[in-house]
């Protein structure tokens, strides 16, 4: 009898059979590799708070904060207790900021060579909103100013560190100069926080109407380069600081975002193309002021407390008033007295640009507005009463994406 080792008609072979099942493992294990490269890469890049640490254990008011080149020493402006604004130096590892002996100077910049850009004999105008002065060049070493040109709001180095943009008033026009002398952007509205890019190719800014309202979506972040053509990215309610990110290719500002509060800040971002995100958001108000080479980011916490300074009848030096968590000053005299008393102190202020009562807790600086709330003159017109508010810590922060 014959025996028929054929295989049955439909039914593959042992090897093809061994062959599919052996394909059909290996696929499964090559998804689960694939998988699991998809897990690694996302347990990667699950999210990790910022850290913040903090510099400054002082009361008073920080204005301009800037990383050095080594990138890890901070050098700040800042009016502490009743003192003048005045330049500091400090490292994440100390709690304690060392005096660079400039006072009455306000920060503008710092090279990558380690030279300060300051402002000296800052002066008010005459609508009390726009402080600008005399530029100076100091080494962050130490030595005297070197005054460089006059009526100047803001500067910024380039790359290099050689020259400098400058951002100043002529008549009724806001001028944006690189290098100093050359035009390349003016305009009657207000120039605020230019700061240059990390080629030295182009100058971001805010700029807004002169009569526009606070929180009225009327200020613009705009790009110019350096042969003028200017775009805008970005239209915005509220601005704290702008500065370019490490790359080149966002600018990151502080702002609320739409639709919030003007209360409430968020660190973003917009490309040169406009597209917006969100780096941070933070329940409060900060102030931004700078970005590492590696992304770090230097920014303020403001705090809304009110503290009241007096200057009682016949006394000759004046005093902290506060009392419990926060005071706010009530009329020393008759309503109509004290009126016309503190109309005529703004009124000789905004006209000669000096600083009656308010020249030690409103130091002259291009960047912030005035932190004197309200003024009271007494009967005799000397004795006053003033609260502020605004007072800000300064932190630093890692982990921003």
């Amino acid at each position: 009898m014959a025996i028929n080792t054929a295989a049955s008609p439909g039914r593959p072979p042992a090897r093809a059979r061994s062959r599919a099942l052996a394909f059909v493992i290996g696929a499964v294990l090559l998804a689960a590799v694939v998988a699991a490269g998809f897990l690694v890469r996302d347990l990667s890049r699950k999210t990790v708070a910022p850290s913040f640490k903090r510099l400054t254990f002082r009361q008073g008011t920080v204005w301009t904060a800037r990383f050095a080149p080594d990138g890890q020493t901070v050098v700040y402006s800042a009016a502490w207790e009743n003192d003048p604004i005045e330049v500091f130096l400090t490292k994440p590892e100390s709690p304690e900021s060392r005096p660079l002996g400039l006072k009455n100077a306000s920060l503008l910049a710092v090279s990558s060579t380690g030279e300060l850009a300051v402002m000296l004999d800052a002066r008010t105008s005459a609508s009390g909103d726009d402080r600008f002065g005399t530029l100076a060049r100091v080494p962050l070493t130490g030595g005297s100013p070197r005054p460089v040109m006059e009526n100047v709001r803001y500067a910024d180095w380039t790359p290099d560190g050689r020259e400098l943009m400058v951002a100043r008033t002529a008549g009724n026009k806001n001028l944006i100069e690189f290098p100093p002398g050359k035009v390349i952007y003016e305009t009657t509205g207000r120039i605020n926080t230019p700061r240059l890019s990390p080629r030295g190719d182009a100058v971001a800014f805010f700029e807004s109407p002169v009569d526009a309202g606070f929180g009225q979506g009327m200020t613009s972040i705009r790009v110019v380069d350096l042969s003028g053509k200017v775009r805008t990215l970005a239209t915005l309610g509220d601005w704290w600081n702008l500065a370019w990110s490490a790359d080149g290719k966002e600018i990151w500002y502080a702002a609320p975002e739409p639709d919030a509060p003007v209360t409430t800040e968020s660190l973003q971002a917009v490309t040169l193309s406009g597209k917006r995100r969100l780096l941070m958001r933070y329940p409060g108000i900060l102030e931004f002021h700078d970005v590492s080479r590696d992304g770090r980011v230097l920014l303020t916490r403001l705090r809304r407390r009110p503290e009241a300074t007096a200057l009682p009848p016949g006394e000759s030096k004046e005093g902290a008033s506060t009392r419990l968590d926060a005071s706010g000053p009530v009329d020393l005299s008759p309503a109509d007295k004290a009126r016309r008393a503190l109309e005529s102190l703004r009124s000789y202020e905004r006209a000669t640009g000096r600083k009656a009562i308010s020249n030690k807790r409103s130091p002259s600086d291009p960047a912030g507005v005035d932190k004197i709330e309200t003024i009271l003159v007494g009967p005799d017109t000397r004795s006053y009463v003033y609260y502020t508010h605004n007072l800000s810590d300064l932190y630093i922060v890692n982990g921003l994406k």
